[in-house]
Formats: C-alpha cells, structure tokens, sequence
C-alpha cells in the first residue's frame, strides 16, 4: 500500500512540476543546465546531510526467471506507453516521460520490491547525482547526430556517457 501512494504522489509532483516548468519559456541551453546543476545540488546536499539515508547493501535473494520476466514486462510497458504519448504529445512531454516514469520511477519500484525500501532511498540518492549522464548523453546526441549521424553519433555519446562516470564514481563512492 505504502509503495503505490509513494508512486501515485511522485507521479503527481511530477506532473505538477512538468506543468510549471512548462510554462517557463528557457531557450538557453545553458541557463537550463545551471538551474539543473542548482537544483540537483540543492536536493542531494539535503539529502546528504540532512537525512540518514546511507549506503546499503544488496540483500542476497534468489533470482528467477519468473522474476525478470514480471520485470521486464513492467518496464517494457511503461516505456511502451511513453513511446504510444509520442504520437499525440510534444517532444516536451515525451522527453519528460522518457527520464522519470519511464526509466526512474520503473527502476524505484522494482528496487523497492526487490531490495527493500532503504535500497532503494540509497539507490535513489545516488540516482539523483548519476542522473548528469542524462544531460551528457543528450547534450552529446545534440552534437554528435549532426556531425555523424545516428550510428557513430550514439558509439560517441555512449562513450562520453562512460567517460562522465568514470569521472563521477570517486564522488559516489564518498557518500555515507
């Protein structure tokens, strides 16, 4: 009971959220990227020092097939339903649920009935600060798709994706 308000509340903070951002009208680029960089800093700060949500560890489950299949299913179809908005939704809205309900909000509840709810606030603080990648893989498709189309574009921002992380984990790993 307790997880399905927890998404019902998400899912309307979000939208709620996406409606004020939507009525902002940002065309630098850059500005967007500041406020991002401030918001997300903002938010992990408190939960780092403000909360005690710490590193957990993984608890040690079997793993069946059944399992993975329930998962994929529940995952393919909400990225199913954010591919079907993209055909009566804005790139706004679509791009919007791409990253929350789409990828984020899958992940939670799957971590959540999997690993327990302390996993996943864990998961979920280190999730706040690994979501950077997000912007440098879009900001990289943006330039990489010009110059070298689709293919070679995706091979370069996936590596420049990499790369983030690599640069990113010695900050994760400091976290309590």
């Amino acid at each position: 009971k307790g997880l399905i308000v927890a998404v019902l509340f998400s899912l309307l903070g979000w939208f709620v959220l996406a409606l004020g951002a939507n009525s902002v009208q940002y065309t630098n680029v850059f500005v967007t990227i500041l406020a991002y960089i401030f918001g997300v800093s903002l938010l992990f700060c408190f939960l780092e020092f403000f909360t005690s949500i710490s590193h957990q560890q993984r608890a040690k489950k079997p793993f069946t097939l059944v399992q993975f299949l329930v998962r994929a299913l529940f995952a393919g179809a909400v990225v199913a339903t954010t591919i079907a908005f993209s055909f009566f939704a804005s790139s706004y809205w679509v791009g919007l649920l791409s990253t929350f309900p789409a990828v984020l909000l899958s992940t939670m509840v799957i971590l959540t009935m999997s690993q327990g709810v302390a996993f996943a606030q864990a998961t979920g603080k280190v999730l706040i600060v690994s979501s950077s990648n997000i912007i440098v893989y879009a900001l990289s498709i943006y330039g990489t798709y010009p110059l070298f189309g689709i293919v070679w574009g995706t091979l370069v921002s996936l590596l420049a994706s990499f790369l983030w992380m690599a640069l990113l984990r010695p900050f994760v790993m400091k976290l309590k």
